[in-house]
């Protein structure tokens, strides 16, 4: 049986990958993903920054890359944390196994923490109050929209945040051919933040899970957005002026 198939979670990756059918070939596209399946507090397993994926999350990963479309090039992106490194890998490892064209461009150079102690201090109480770890990361990801993370000062508010990883995101559109498809790998209070401020969507109940995300790609009147079981074109933000470079 293929790994996506086999793993609890995959339900969120394997409907992504099916929307890739829907995408107009002529506009390069956008995906922002949470890594994949990583070591888990609740099993004994690291903290923070220092959780890995495991080998079944490493293999789903490198099928999901395998599974993208064949007709596409691929940059990917992926956040200073190794899990996030591990997966952009593995997708790339699964997109070279059936002869397709991808590179490892660059670790985005952008960090929503200014004070990590404290947000990880802060990030215990939400822990404490939620219990799971997928209610925490909800949790978590609506006190930061909200501006409610303490101490003042210790994150980058989450508006910013997304803006940044907006400007970051189109600058790398501008080199962009009507086949380019880039994959950024970070996590789910990365893709929370971004589905928010971008789109207008609140955070998902069960939140983001692995290999979850969604594509984008930007049109003359609007975003064409597919996420989980959903086709959306949405407007633009006010402060996004889209350019019909990006567009084609």
């Amino acid at each position: 049986m293929p790994v996506l198939e086999s793993v609890e979670w995959s339900g969120p990756a394997l409907s992504l990958l099916s929307h890739c059918a829907e995408l107009d070939h002529g506009r390069p596209a956008i995906m922002h993903v949470r890594h994949t399946e990583r070591t888990s507090l609740e099993h004994g397993g690291a903290s923070g920054d220092d959780m890995l994926s495991t080998p079944s999350g490493i293999a789903a990963a490198v099928e999901f890359g395998v599974r993208l479309p064949s007709d596409r090039r691929y940059r990917l992106y992926h956040t200073y944390v190794q899990r996030a490194r591990e997966t952009a890998g593995a997708i790339r490892d699964g997109i070279f196994s059936r002869g397709g064209s991808a590179e490892i461009v660059e670790v985005v150079p952008f960090k929503y923490s200014i004070d990590r102690v404290a947000v990880n201090r802060y990030l215990g109480k939400v822990r404490e109050r939620c219990g799971s770890e997928a209610a925490t990361s909800v949790g978590f990801t609506n006190d930061w929209m909200a501006g409610l993370v303490t101490p003042p000062g210790c994150i980058l508010p989450s508006y910013d945040f997304a803006r940044t990883v907006a400007d970051y995101t189109l600058r790398r559109l501008e080199s962009a051919t009507f086949d380019t498809f880039d994959i950024y790998v970070s996590h789910d209070t990365y893709v929370g933040s971004v589905m928010f401020h971008w789109f207008g969507l609140p955070v998902h109940q069960d939140g983001i899970d692995f290999l979850d995300g969604f594509i984008l790609q930007l049109e003359d009147d609007g975003m064409a957005v597919w996420f989980r079981n959903r086709r959306m074109v949405l407007d633009y933000p006010h402060w996004w002026r889209p350019n019909k470079q990006h567009n084609r």
